[in-house]
């Protein structure tokens, strides 16, 4: 990989509240005991040098603790608090950040609620549902981990499916597909259309509001 750290491009790129906003998440996680990674298309759009502060932090260790302590140093508020480790906080300025815990999961049968637990970084991005949305940034150094080969598809324009069963578990995602693929001008690769092709009866069974949101 030709970067091993987006913390300069962070700083010179994002406005200077969001900087010190994810510089402040790094060190409050340090401080835990955890490790918090800047994750998704936010930092697929940083190495396209788009801007994008739609913030999504996922967390080695407590995201709800974690979540809390956000709030408290920053002046911020915490919503939407759920069982499976994920928060909303929100701060002054209309700035908000998704936290999660890191984690695996799995699927009963193709198109069930996933179920999760908690894991490491390299199996949360393991299970998200295209290389170029399946890296992290470590917050406070900007360290890129990008174990799905995320970043030589991006430098080729290329949407391709993390894994075996990633369209097969979320039918959602081959709709997402077209859509990513629309939005960045990338073309979507064989195997992952071959995947699309074999697999899109399961859309059906997907919920109607997915399917419309999408």
């Amino acid at each position: 990989m030709e970067r091993e750290s987006l913390r300069q491009l962070m700083r010179s790129l994002l406005p200077g509240k969001v900087f010190r906003l994810l510089e402040a998440a790094g060190k409050i996680a340090a401080e835990k005991g955890y490790s918090a990674y800047l994750v998704g298309g936010m930092v697929r759009d940083l190495l396209q040098g788009i801007v994008n502060l739609d913030i999504d932090i996922a967390v080695e260790g407590e995201g709800i603790a974690f979540a809390e302590e956000l709030a408290r140093r920053l002046s911020g508020r915490m919503q939407g608090k759920t069982r499976f480790g994920t928060a909303i906080v929100t701060f002054p300025g209309r700035l908000k950040v998704d936290v999660a815990t890191a984690s695996s999961e799995y699927y009963k049968y193709p198109a069930a609620l996933t179920e999760v637990q908690a894991g490491s970084i390299r199996e949360d991005q393991f299970r998200r549902d295209f290389t170029v949305n399946a890296m992290a940034v470590e917050a406070l150094s900007g360290r890129i981990i990008d174990p799905a080969g995320g970043y030589p598809d991006i430098k080729s324009g290329i949407i391709k499916h993390v894994s075996k069963n990633a369209l097969e578990n979320d039918p959602i995602r081959m709709l997402r597909a077209f859509r990513i693929g629309a939005e960045l001008g990338f073309s979507i690769c064989e195997k992952t259309l071959e995947s699309i092709s074999t697999n899109a009866d399961l859309i059906n069974k997907s919920a109607g509001e997915r399917i419309r949101e999408e």
